[in-house]
């Protein structure tokens, strides 16, 4: 037991003791230094300069534009600082904007960056903050020295941003907050703008008459490229290739924009325009070749004229805004009075009238701009919209007046159709009356007044006549294309003959799919067809079965009338017996018909009626589709 307390004892010792440790090494807050002034000395030394150097005292920040003018070189900056007693916490170097062709930092005679290229040399509008961590080792307790190596371009606008320097969690917030002001908010703009001008090409693709659209997606596509850091220390020395895009990065969006502000203003200049374009291009192929001092007066100028085109359109917009009333003229109107500010405010910096460490702000009017531009194009779409609906309307109202008219037109002509189609109607049933019923009658009639015919003979051939009349009547009948109904009236009109025969019949006829060309004319065809089958089969087959069956395959829907009667040679025997007159028939509604018999083998009549597809129904029922 004692043991035990030993050890639970020894472990809280060793936890208290441990405690006490971490409170003796807990870092000591440490105050964030703001250097607002330096001392600075022209040296190309690669180790900082001693205390015997020509050192002077300058501001912070330090535009070369401004305090040395003209020169290229290479300069020193030493700013001291006091420093509590140790430990301390890794800290962080912080400048707000990167301007210089290389530069370097060393703290207390120890280099801090572990790359001597740093910053922006080729004056664009990209201004990345820089950060360094600086390792607590460097720190000193009471006096320090930070100095800074500057390679750097007076007529480029380059020099030395004010320096902070303290604890990581202390100035890493602002180094943040400055690099989503000037670099995320650029490449989130950028990247809006390209996928913009994917959508505008889109729309003008389809409509090439559009020039409106196709100068927004041009203006959009020259922002989004320009707002990628394409090249730049992190990408190495691009060298010649470098210069040759630094005028067309920095400006390629300007006249495509200008353009089509004037496009959407309802102004066309044809000397104005390819002015601008020849004006821009001279400054793209000048500066590749041009000196640093050429280069910055290159900018300059054209910076200048940028903004003065913006005053003159916006002069020209405010115009046409009296001569029209348009709430997207009035959105455009203000954004090209915001782009004109925030370019004279990128201008006054460049020319050293403000801070140098300002950001820059020229390319937050673009997105607004574009912005203005899409709304007008919007409302322009919007308002040729509501003229076409009201075209259509008007369309709609002529279009209901000649349906009204074309209607009472076709109801006559469908009058007249119907007409004419009621007296071929009648026609074919007067012809089938007359060739079928008819001529029964007067064959009747003939044996009745002969006096020779027997009275069996009579009595068939009045139930013949009578069942040609039948037959004709129940063609013209419904059947919605169901030729179970059209078998099934043969089989009633035939059910008296077949039972007085002592034939077993049978029937088979399943479920059929329907036929659309089941006009009067072809149910007769059929049923005469079947009938006479039947007929043959009862009358000379001398059979003991007669079966009626159906189906469908892939040749057709089959009808098929099988005896197991004596049968016949059909060679021989296809006079005489109305073979002829089932092909023909069959022939006249498109069918075929099949009969293969054999003596002493029975008889079997197939019946090949199309299936109902459309090429085959169009064919079939062309002479019949008026009495479907």
């Amino acid at each position: 037991m004692r043991g035990h307390l030993r050890l639970l004892l020894g472990v809280l010792l060793l936890l208290t003791g441990s405690n006490a440790a971490s409170d003796q090494i807990a870092f000591r807050s440490t105050p964030v230094f703001n250097f607002d002034a330096a001392d600075f000395v022209l040296s190309d030394s690669l180790e900082p300069p001693g205390e015997d150097a020509a050192w002077r005292h300058v501001q912070l920040p330090d535009n070369w534009y401004v305090t040395r003018r003209g020169i290229a070189a290479v300069g020193w900056y030493r700013m001291q600082f006091e420093m509590p007693p140790a430990p301390y916490s890794i800290h962080t170097l912080y400048l707000p904007r990167g301007s210089a062709r290389s530069s370097a930092f060393f703290l207390n005679g120890n280099l801090v960056t572990t790359a001597r290229i740093q910053g922006d040399a080729r004056a664009l509008n990209w201004d990345e903050p820089l950060r360094f961590a600086v390792s607590p080792a460097l720190l000193r307790p009471a006096r320090n020295v930070l100095y800074a190596r500057v390679d750097a371009v007076a007529d480029l606008r380059q020099g030395l941003a004010s320096l902070t320097l303290g604890p990581s969690e202390k100035v890493l917030p602002g180094y943040f907050r400055r690099w989503a002001l000037q670099v995320d908010s650029l490449r989130m703009f950028g990247g809006a703008a390209l996928l913009a001008s994917l959508i505008a090409f889109a729309f003008w693709a389809r409509s090439r008459k559009d020039s409106i659209m196709f100068w927004f997606g041009v203006t959009a596509l020259a922002w989004g490229f320009m707002s990628v850091s394409w090249f730049g220390p992190r990408f190495g020395d691009w060298g010649v290739a470098a210069d040759l895009v630094v005028f067309p990065l920095r400006f390629a969006y300007a006249v495509p924009l200008l353009v089509l502000c004037l496009r959407l203003g309802g102004r066309r200049s044809r000397r104005l325009e390819p002015a601008v374009w020849l004006f821009t291009l001279c400054g793209a192929l000048l500066m590749p070749f041009a000196d640093s001092a050429w280069r910055g007066t290159i900018i300059t100028i054209w910076s200048a004229t940028y903004l003065m085109a913006l005053i003159a359109l916006l002069a020209l917009l405010v115009y046409e805004r009296a001569q029209q009333r348009s709430a997207s003229l009035w959105l455009l109107i203000t954004a090209t009075a915001l782009a004109a500010q925030l370019n004279a405010f990128d201008l006054a910096r460049w020319m050293g009238w403000l801070n140098f460490d300002n950001p820059t702000l020229a390319h937050f009017h673009v997105p607004l701009v574009l912005l203005a531009i899409g709304a007008t194009i919007v409302d322009r779409h919007f308002k040729a919209i509501a003229a076409v609906e009201r075209s259509n309307l008007d369309l709609e109202v002529q279009v209901a007046q000649k349906t009204r008219e074309i209607e009472a037109s076709y109801t006559r002509l469908r009058e007249a159709e119907r007409e004419s189609v009621l007296a071929d109607e009648r026609s074919r049933i007067m012809a089938d009356m007359h060739d079928g019923v008819g001529a029964s009658l007067l064959s009747l009639l003939g044996m009745v007044q002969s006096g020779k015919a027997e009275r069996t003979a009579i009595e068939r051939r009045a139930l013949d006549a009578l069942l040609e009349l039948r037959l004709t009547v129940d063609s013209l009948g419904p059947v919605d294309g169901d030729l179970a109904v059209v078998l099934g009236n043969v089989r009633h009109r035939m059910r008296e003959p077949i039972e007085d025969s002592g034939v077993r019949f049978l029937w088979r006829v399943g479920e059929l799919p329907p036929l659309d060309y089941l006009t009067p004319r072809a149910i007769l065809t059929i049923q005469r067809i079947v009938l006479e089958a039947i007929a043959n089969a009862l009358q000379h087959a001398r059979a003991s079965t007669i079966t009626v069956r159906t189906h469908a395959a892939r040749g057709g829907l089959l009808i098929q009338v099988t005896d197991d009667g004596i049968g016949f040679d059909c060679a021989k025997a296809r006079r005489g017996r109305g073979l002829d007159n089932l092909h023909d028939r069959a022939r006249s509604i498109g069918a075929v018909v099949e009969i293969d018999s054999a003596r002493r083998s029975g008889t079997r009549v197939t019946l090949t009626l199309p299936l109902p597809n459309r090429e085959q129904s169009e064919r079939i029922g062309q002479t019949y589709s008026r009495l479907s």
